[in-house]
């Protein structure tokens, strides 16, 4: 709602552009519409591996702290995905048996 509140968690180089609130933005939005196709189970292994991969440049971007330290786990489980088969009621299984 309010990006501005997280603009110091971004990496310098965004950090001082004009566009700090719109990267904070559209990181939201590629956040919710991964989480939500991974709900569905939906193209699971290359979200998780690309959440893996993001999830990764935010540690090395934060440090250690709290946040990153959270963040490890987070990336561990979208990783663990990367490995789990696709789900018996997932959207991707129902629309390659429809084929």
């Amino acid at each position: 709602m309010s990006p501005d509140d997280f603009i110091g968690y971004l990496p310098d180089a965004i950090l001082l552009s004009d566009y700090a609130s719109q990267a904070v933005i559209a990181n939201g939005i590629f956040e919710i519409v991964g989480g939500v196709l991974l709900l569905w189970a939906m193209f699971v292994k290359p979200l998780s591996i690309l959440f893996t991969l993001h999830l990764f440049l935010i540690i090395l971007t934060l440090g250690y702290n709290d946040i990153a330290v959270r963040d490890v786990g987070l990336m561990f489980a979208t990783f663990a995905l990367f490995f789990n088969d696709t789900h018996i009621w997932s959207l991707e299984k129902f629309y390659k048996k429809q084929k």
